[in-house]
């Protein structure tokens, strides 16, 4: 009896004598830089806290990962998050400056003040005002915190900021991975459910600071999905196939002025893109530092993940480009 290592080698073989899969172009819009710029993947539309999403994502036994999108933004109606800054005497010759964000229930109480109603007022439409600047214990009514408990809170001003007044559009964030309300099985699934930007009323730093997730997940259905091939493999099957369209994409690189250049033992990124998985890599040479356009272009070949079936080979012709400093 055959094992399923052999029949894989057996079948890898055979396919070596195949055809190459024909080859779809496609020209990407944009310009990547640094070391981007190789991988294949889609962008959905920005969505609003509270919709509704279905994607291929992993689950860790905490989290789940997007991997199809690799990320989407999500649009949730503005708040206003206030800030303190003041710098404080060490003793030592020489202050240390201070930058706070105040809690939601700080926030509340100083916006009924008439000063910084006056001030958000100005701000909202656009007129030009200098930074507010009130006492330590005007901010806080009095109530001081512990770190600043030392300080002469009448005596000590502070000047206040808030992140996005006189921006009427909603806040935008990205998002990577998400907190389910019930826990899937682990591993690689495609989710439904509703996606929630986490704690509003606290800004990224905030609940970075405060070790919160970003954005919860009310998980409404997961259809796990078992793989046919490692991704090790996929990468021996990826390597075959330029191998076989060596000639045609010589032939696409030469047509734009390109060289073609392809390391089977050079980096490949493996990827999800339209509910299949995606090997891609460089063809030509990686292009190095430059503030002025230079082509490129990349290779990539999808997958089937339940079958393991070579679906599409897609050469990409891309643009390099540094922003300036």
């Amino acid at each position: 009896m055959n094992s399923p290592g052999l029949l894989f080698l057996f079948a890898f073989a055979a396919s070596a004598l195949e055809a190459a899969l024909p080859i779809v172009v496609q020209k990407h819009d944009g310009a990547a830089s640094g070391q981007a710029g190789v991988a294949l993947f889609r962008e959905l539309p920005n969505l609003a806290s509270g919709d509704k999403l279905t994607f291929t994502g992993s689950f860790d036994g905490e989290r789940i990962r997007l991997l199809d999108p690799p990320w989407v933004m999500v649009l949730s109606d503005r708040q206003l998050h206030w800030r303190i800054y003041f710098s404080v005497d060490t003793g030592e010759g020489f202050k240390r400056a201070v930058s706070k964000y105040l809690a939601r229930a700080q926030m509340v109480v100083l916006e009924k003040l008439p000063v910084v109603q006056k001030y958000i007022a100005a701000k909202e439409t656009g007129r030009r005002t200098q930074a507010l600047e009130l006492s330590l214990y005007t901010v806080y009514s009095g109530k001081m915190p512990k770190e600043f408990a030392k300080l002469d809170a009448r005596k000590t001003k502070v000047s206040l900021h808030c992140d996005n007044l006189g921006r009427a559009n909603a806040t935008m964030q990205q998002c990577f991975t998400m907190r389910p309300g019930r826990k899937p099985a682990e591993g690689i699934a495609q989710f439904t459910g509703t996606l929630r930007l986490n704690r509003p009323d606290l800004n990224y730093h905030q609940r970075e600071k405060q070790k919160l997730h970003h954005f919860n997940f009310k998980l409404t259905d997961a259809k796990p999905i078992h793989l046919k091939l490692t991704e090790a493999e996929m990468r021996k099957w990826f390597a075959t196939e330029i191998a076989k369209a060596k000639n045609a994409l010589q032939q696409l690189c030469a047509q734009r002025n390109l060289k073609f250049q392809f390391d089977p033992k050079a980096a490949t990124r493996v990827t999800w893109v339209d509910g299949q998985m995606a090997v891609s890599a460089l063809i030509t040479p990686r292009p190095r530092y430059s503030r002025q356009p230079v082509p490129y272009a990349t290779v990539s070949i999808c997958f089937d993940p339940a079958t393991g079936q070579l679906k599409r080979t897609i050469f990409v012709q891309r643009v390099h480009q540094d922003p300036r400093d």
